[in-house]
């Protein structure tokens, strides 16, 4: 990792079903610039049905261009979810679970360094399955720091 800040063991764990729903947009790896804004205009709306108080940022339909992301929070269906927002189903899934202790700006290097370092080097295959940012409270959005999990999915 270019920031010099070593990758810690993950730890696994089986993850249930969730159901997410927030903003959703499309990113592109050249230019990641636009996911704080994302987060900015997502803690301004009030999502129906929401469980509990962690945030999630859901990536998926990743190509080699970039992928969509969800800033979100679980929800207990999408009955009375406004048709403006993105949603996302996640099934039960078995998964490496990595912590990003440092400022939210640098999570970029922790990702490069799960899939270009630590995939590598493990017995280990990320499935085709959404990755998603898990934000409790130890995270403090508004300085970005206080450190936070990236859930990969595993093949079986």
């Amino acid at each position: 990792m270019t920031n010099n800040a070593k990758l810690q063991p993950p730890r696994r764990c089986d993850g249930p079903a969730m159901l997410i729903a927030g903003l959703g947009e499309y990113h592109t790896f050249q230019d990641l610039s636009g996911l704080p804004a994302q987060w900015q205009r997502f803690r301004t709306l009030h999502v129906p049905k929401r469980i509990g108080s962690v945030a999630y940022g859901v990536c998926y339909n990743t190509d080699d261009n970039g992928f969509d992301y969800i800033a979100g929070v679980e929800v207990s269906d999408f009955d009375s979810i406004p048709p403006e927002f993105a949603r996302a189903k996640l099934n039960p899934q078995h998964y490496a679970v990595f912590s990003h202790p440092g400022h939210v700006s640098t999570v970029h290097e922790t990702f490069m360094a799960i899939f270009r370092e630590w995939f590598p080097n493990s017995n280990e295959q990320p499935a085709a399955a959404p990755v998603f940012e898990r934000f409790d409270e130890r995270f403090i959005g508004q300085t970005g720091l206080g450190g936070f999990e990236i859930w990969v999915p595993l093949k079986a």
